[in-house]
Formats: C-alpha cells, structure tokens, sequence
C-alpha cells in the first residue's frame, strides 16, 4: 500500500492536465509543477520539481487516478477552478485500507492543490501522506 500515494500523484500531475471542461482549466504550453510530499514515514518533507509540455488534451484527474490504483473515486464536485473529490483503495494483501480526499484549483495559467490521504492500522485512521502542488505556466512548449 505504500506506493499508492506516489501513484496517485503521477497520476495527477503526470497525465491529469488539462481538466475538464466543467472545472479548473490549463492553458496548453510549457509548465513547470513542485510537489511537496510529507507525512508520518518521511524524515522530512520530500520536494519535487518537474517541468511537462502540456497539451490541449483533456484529462480528468480523478477518473485518471483510478487507472493507476486499486483505489475507487467517491464524492466529486467542481466549482467555478476547483474540482475536488475523495477516494477509497483497497489493500494490498494484509495491509490497511487508505481514504483521501483532494482539491486542485487552476485557472489557465496557475495551478495549487493538496491530498491528504489516512490509513487505519489497527486503530483509528491516522493521517499518512499530505501532497502540496503548485504549477505556474512558463510559456510555449519548446
């Protein structure tokens, strides 16, 4: 189970872009995203940052998520930029299940978002992993 935190943020920054009509929109170009991941097995916050040439394809990023994961999408809303959402994924064998719900903001050229994702393991669900993203539209892809 703990890979899926990292696959579900490929999934979203990796082939999510642009949204869909109906919530936050990217302008196609050059764009460069920071990731900050942390949580209860990371000594300290982990940052990431990538830079993608983004085209007008339209992806969903919580449907996309699905792809990637054993992991199913539940309440989805969008709202003017904003699209958010929460999720289930299954175990991996033995391990704990994992819920988490997310938000991404975009508005053709920025974009800002977060998951927080919990497990239960053998207790009450704790916190296990926070994703932080920025993106910011640099110019034409090269």
């Amino acid at each position: 189970m703990h890979a899926t935190p990292a696959v579900l943020l490929a999934a979203v920054l990796g082939t999510a872009l642009p949204l869909a009509a109906a919530g936050p929109q990217m302008r196609s170009g050059q764009w460069e995203f920071t990731t900050t991941a942390s949580g209860r097995f990371l000594p300290q916050p982990r940052h990431e940052t990538e830079t993608r040439c983004i085209t007008d394809e339209k992806i969903d990023p919580v449907q996309e998520m699905t792809k990637h994961s054993k992991c199913s999408v539940g309440e989805q809303s969008r709202s003017g930029d904003t699209v958010t959402w929460t999720m289930t994924c299954q175990p991996e064998a033995d391990g704990p299940s994992m819920t988490g719900e997310g938000r991404i903001t975009a508005d053709g050229t920025t974009l800002d978002g977060q998951m927080t994702t919990t497990m239960a393991m053998g207790g009450p669900p704790q916190e296990f992993m926070k994703f932080v993203w920025k993106g910011r539209r640099l110019g034409d892809c090269p």
